[in-house]
């Protein structure tokens, strides 16, 4: 489910550093990187903050509880943050001139 999104937001991400005449990759890395970043870092916090032990062994048992379920949805709008704090610095951005070389 993350990496559709997460490959949702980088096409549009890529068609907004498009229309500023921006490398679009930069902006892209730039997305996934703190996409990563802020799905880890929510992921965390949720398990820190809930006392919620996620280990090896409740893994291996195959068992889904709704706590697995609270760390993953943190985790999910943990990286929507990441998208929107790039795509707020891309907004912000100037646009580049396409004569300038």
């Amino acid at each position: 489910m993350d990496i559709l999104i997460l490959i949702y937001l980088c096409y549009v991400i890529s068609k907004l550093a498009a229309s500023k005449n921006l490398p679009k990759w930069r902006w892209i890395i730039r997305t996934v990187l703190y996409w990563m970043l802020g799905d880890f870092t929510a992921m965390y916090l949720v398990q820190l903050l809930a006392g919620i032990n996620i280990n090896s062994e409740v893994l291996q048992s195959g068992t889904v509880t709704i706590e697995m379920f609270y760390v993953l949805f943190a985790g999910i709008l943990g990286g929507f943050l990441g998208y929107l704090l790039v795509k707020k610095q891309l907004q912000d951005h100037p646009a580049e001139d396409p004569e300038k070389e």
